[in-house]
């Protein structure tokens, strides 16, 4: 498969990801709504004291981001291509800093 198709049906994937998130932190905030229209708080009241009690629902979104494996391992990737980019635009650097560790490593194992 080429690697645009792969490209854009993770993406796709990351997508419906994120809407899924979206609605299940909406459905936290309807429930906690509810629960406190069912104590005799206004509807308005009920779901300005849900949002208070539930906190930033982007910070939310961002933790549960930050367990999810995938996004560990695409953040891990764009820093490699990044690296290997940077390394491949600057061959000078790149070799003395080669040289210098195989040398290094060499004479502490030697």
């Amino acid at each position: 498969m080429p690697t645009f198709l792969r490209r854009l049906r993770a993406r796709i994937k990351y997508w419906n990801h994120e809407r899924d998130l979206a609605r299940e932190i909406d459905v936290h905030r309807e429930m906690a709504a509810h629960r406190l229209t069912a104590d005799g708080a206004s509807v308005n009241e009920a779901r300005a004291n849900a949002s208070r009690v539930l906190g930033n629902s982007t910070l939310a979104r961002e933790d549960a981001r930050a367990v999810w494996v995938a996004r560990w391992l695409d953040q891990a990737l764009q820093d490699f291509r990044y690296a290997m980019r940077t390394l491949r635009r600057e061959l000078g650097f790149t070799l003395t800093a080669s040289i210098t560790l195989t040398l290094g490593i060499g004479v502490l194992l030697g």
